[in-house]
């Protein structure tokens, strides 16, 4: 099999060929630009390329006698050179219709074709009325086969062509494509083909991240099966049980209601080597060797901001404007004044005196407070300060005349703090300091010392609640260092320790306590988080061999080449298995993140399983082929259901708006009837004060008086072509079934279209 050529700047050929057919000005061939070549040879021997690229071009694609005007340009990347290519309708036409077709080429492979268009007396408005493509998906997956192998003939693993989408609004069908190597999947390699629905008309053509010729992938011959893999998926992955807090909204008691859901995630989420059965090298090969798995996008001057000194530091653990603020209600200064009346409440002084008494804290008594916040914690019904405290020594700085002498001063270290405490008992709930440490690097950071401070600490401060909270094993870790160019190693100068809350053995998410502290023992920061909600007395027994057996019934175990970018342009791939990312709950089953049962639905697919045999089963399906459809679980439509409030409000909005646009109800829940159906439709419709008008109108039905309440609503659905009976009667009380709500829209949209 022939192997495709490079795409190393499909992306970037893409981006240029949109910007030309957006209506940019295009390099003229005569005045063109480039930045690579200089002298005589070089021209002449890129203007080859170019005659060569055009000629490739024009062999594939007839470019109408009427779009004439041609320009080009061209860029390179790597080494690989970009031409593209852009034909105009001329300034001078006469014809009301101004045409654009541009394509770009790299290595004689068209990676992108877009065409456009647009008349000048404005006859082409889009009046935006729903209609069905003419065209069926075979015809329309056809077409696209017939441009992949006019474009490029030689792109010969171009697979997996299906439908992505037909708009109901527009004129446009989209079609992607993929590609297979040894009858592989490559995810990251393939594209996408716009036509006209009606016509088949190509509108766009994109490739893109297309691994390029000479490039090796592994035969699958002596690839793991399926079960062995997963064998490996659960040697290497231990499910982790944790106690997830879930917050939710309680209608009745217009408030947040929270409660801990017990999840089990897994700490294995790499991929597996399809050869080897090892855990995959991928992304670690791909940091050693500088590479990109996004071609040409790779910026090799940014460093990785991983970790080292001041990847967390005092100031940016906390958000000062949200902290002060969080749960609570800044008083006026008026109000302060009242509330600082308050015999019980701590004066600022006396708090300054506490902090400067605390041991951890250390505040020194030349820091001034520069802010001081009351805030009233309404669901806990307690009163909170917070308090800036800040000095720096330019803040006393004095000009003086010329000649004048200074006097002698002493000088203030800089120091700032940031604290949220009690109002009331001075309780410190977290802080953050900044002083002028001037801290040694040059040394090993003293790990257990400062572990054993931050044991203390948290005792100090949470003495309620620390018996919750174990260490993390990482605050044992020894002490971080790098060395620069010139061999000098250095030390990380603070760290910040943390604890995890723990009930009935499992950890529970977000509750953790941090305390950072330097190398000079000094406690820079401390904060926690503790949730205060009811937990289950006990964990559920969890059978780990059950666990895997659900899950790999749950999820597909999926076999793909993938691969990365080198710096000197070549491409390494691999063979891998993986699975989706997920969690479980203690039942073995597949769930979100909130803990709720994932479902496998149907919605927009149209493949139904109990719709053969009825006489809508071709509104559902067409429907379907344009999003327009009712959710399902286990691939059932239940079409003899009746069809909610919401659910046909939401129907006839998309129909007539492409989009869920509802209109308000009291009883969004409920099911519905063929008169409330006329009212819902004239509502979305905004035609409500028209259908109130009474003695207007005549009987629309034998079994609709004029007189009738919802009369006004179901003439105005019966002359729209929405709703129109059976044999002369309306049957106004009869509650609507899923299948007819869509054999209704089905109707509706071949009514306009006539």
């Amino acid at each position: 099999m022939k192997k495709q050529l490079i795409m190393k700047i499909a992306s970037m050929a893409t981006a240029l060929s949109l910007v030309a057919s957006s209506g940019a000005a295009a390099v003229s061939a005569a005045t063109k630009t480039t930045g690579t070549s200089s002298g005589s040879s070089a021209e002449e021997k890129e203007q080859r390329a170019m005659k060569e690229a055009l000629t490739v071009v024009k062999k594939r694609v007839k470019i109408p006698d009427s779009i004439s005007k041609f320009n080009y340009g061209v860029s390179q990347s790597y080494g690989e050179e970009c031409f593209n290519f852009t034909w105009e309708t001329p300034e001078d036409s006469k014809s009301t219709i101004r045409e654009c077709i541009n394509i770009s080429v790299v290595q004689n492979i068209i990676v992108s074709y877009n065409y456009s268009k647009y008349y000048t007396d404005g006859s082409d408005k889009n009046d935006q009325i729903p209609a069905f493509a003419k065209l069926s998906d075979k015809q329309l997956i056809e077409k696209a086969k017939g441009y992949c192998k006019q474009l490029n003939p030689d792109l010969t693993s171009i697979s997996d062509i299906e439908i992505s989408s037909v708009s109901l609004f527009e004129d446009y069908a989209y079609v992607n494509f993929g590609r297979k190597e040894n009858g592989i999947d490559i995810p990251d390699n393939g594209g996408s083909i716009a036509m006209n629905k009606d016509t088949g008309e190509l509108i766009s053509y994109g490739i893109s991240g297309w691994y390029y010729d000479g490039t090796e992938f592994a035969s699958p011959k002596s690839k793991l099966t399926a079960a062995e893999a997963q064998a490996k998926y659960k040697e290497y992955c231990t499910l982790t049980p944790s106690y997830r807090i879930i917050t939710t909204w309680n209608e009745e008691k217009k408030d947040y209601d929270r409660k801990p859901v017990l999840i089990y995630s897994p700490d294995f989420t790499d991929e597996i080597d399809a050869l080897t059965g090892e855990k995959s090298t991928i992304w670690d090969d791909m940091s050693k060797d500088k590479g990109t798995s996004w071609f040409p996008f790779a910026n090799y001057a940014v460093p990785y901001a991983g970790r080292g000194e001041g990847a967390v530091t005092e100031e940016n653990c906390v958000d000062e404007d949200a902290a002060a603020s969080d749960g609570g209600v800044v008083f006026t200064e008026e109000e302060l004044k009242e509330i600082e009346a308050d015999e019980t409440m701590l004066k600022k002084e006396e708090i300054t005196s506490l902090l400067q008494k605390d041991k951890y804290i250390q505040l020194p008594d030349y820091v001034p407070i520069k802010r001081a916040e009351l805030v009233k914690d309404e669901k806990n019904d307690l009163y909170k300060y917070t308090m800036v405290y800040s000095y720096n020594d330019d803040e006393e700085a004095v000009e003086y005349a010329e000649g004048e002498e200074a006097p002698a001063q002493e000088i203030k270290p800089y120091y700032s703090l940031y604290i949220t405490l009690d109002a009331k008992t001075g309780k410190v709930d977290n802080f953050s300091k900044n002083y002028a440490a001037n801290l040694d690097n040059s040394k090993a950071y003293p790990v257990k010392s400062c572990s054993a401070i931050a044991d203390k600490v948290i005792k100090y401060y949470y003495p309620d609640i620390c018996g919750e909270y174990k260490a993390d094993e990482s605050n044992l870790a020894a002490s971080d260092s790098w060395t620069d160019s010139k061999g000098k190693t250095y030390y990380e100068t603070s760290r910040q320790f943390v604890y995890h809350r723990y009930v009935n053995g499992v950890i529970v998410e977000d509750d953790n306590i941090y305390v950072t502290v330097d190398n000079k023992g000094s406690v820079g920061y401390v904060s926690y988080n503790y949730t205060d909600v009811e937990f289950p007395s006990s964990v559920p027994e969890f059978d780990n061999d059950k666990a895997f057996t659900q899950i790999f019934k749950q999820l597909e175990t999926r076999l793909y080449y993938d691969g990365y970018y080198k710096r000197d342009g070549t491409v390494k791939t691999y063979l891998l298995y993986d699975i989706d990312s997920f969690y479980l709950n203690s039942k073995y089953q597949i769930v979100n993140w909130s803990g709720e049962v994932v479902t496998k639905t149907e919605e927009n697919s149209g493949k139904y399983t109990d719709i053969d045999g009825i006489k809508q089963k071709t509104a559902i399906e067409t429907l379907a082929r344009y999003g327009i459809t009712l959710s399902s679980e286990d691939g059932k439509f239940d079409p003899n259901k009746a069809i909610t409030d919401t659910e046909f409000r939401a129907l006839v909005s998309q129909a007539i708006y492409g989009w869920g646009r509802n209109s308000s109800s009291e009883n969004e829940k409920s099911s519905i009837t063929n008169k409330e159906a006329a009212q819902i439709f004239v509502d979305i419709m905004g035609g409500t004060k028209f259908a109130e008008l009474k003695g207007i109108y005549k009987a629309p039905f034998d079994d609709v008086k004029a007189t009738d309440e919802y009369a006004g609503y179901i003439a105005i659905a019966k002359a729209m072509g929405f709703m129109n009976g059976t044999n002369g009667k309306f049957e106004p009380d009869k509650k609507i079934s899923r299948a007819k709500a869509m054999q209704m829209i089905y109707d509706y949209i071949l009514y306009l279209n006539k």
